[in-house]
């Protein structure tokens, strides 16, 4: 029965982990690991993560943009700007949240700010193209 237990346990662990390394950017690690030492590998993932959070934050703006100048009834466009506002916050939150929840996974292990970073770089990449396309009809 024990081992039953320690078996189930650690299937559960193993999905966990598998689920939480599809969290990460895999182009970002690709590029970032061909460096020979792990601070040039840093410095390029914490410059991939800046990229990624810029461009973030531009496609965010420019979705707000598009709705303000929609030409759409004033408070229409106020709505929308608040829900899409409100959406971009709760976003930030959980980014936050569950990135720091991957990091978590690599058990007080170096690899944690690593982990953190290419999951920002990849929910920030998604999320980039996911306004890009809610934002084709405005």
């Amino acid at each position: 029965m024990r081992a039953l237990a320690l078996a189930l346990s650690f299937l559960f662990a193993t999905a966990v982990i598998g689920r939480a390394n599809a969290q990460r950017s895999e182009a970002a690690a690709a590029t970032c690991y061909k460096r020979e030492s792990h601070a040039d590998q840093l410095g390029c993932l914490t410059n991939l993560e800046r990229t990624a959070h810029a461009d973030r934050a531009a496609a965010e703006q420019a979705l707000l943009g598009s709705i303000r100048a929609s030409g759409e009834d004033p408070s229409i466009n106020r709505r929308v700007t608040e829900q899409l506002e409100k959406a971009n916050a709760e976003y930030q939150s959980y980014r936050a949240t569950h990135c720091d929840a991957v990091a978590a996974l690599a058990m007080g292990g170096n690899a944690a700010s690593d982990r953190r970073m290419l999951c920002h770089i990849e929910l920030d990449t998604r999320r980039v193209a996911d306004l890009k396309a809610d934002g084709h009809g405005v």
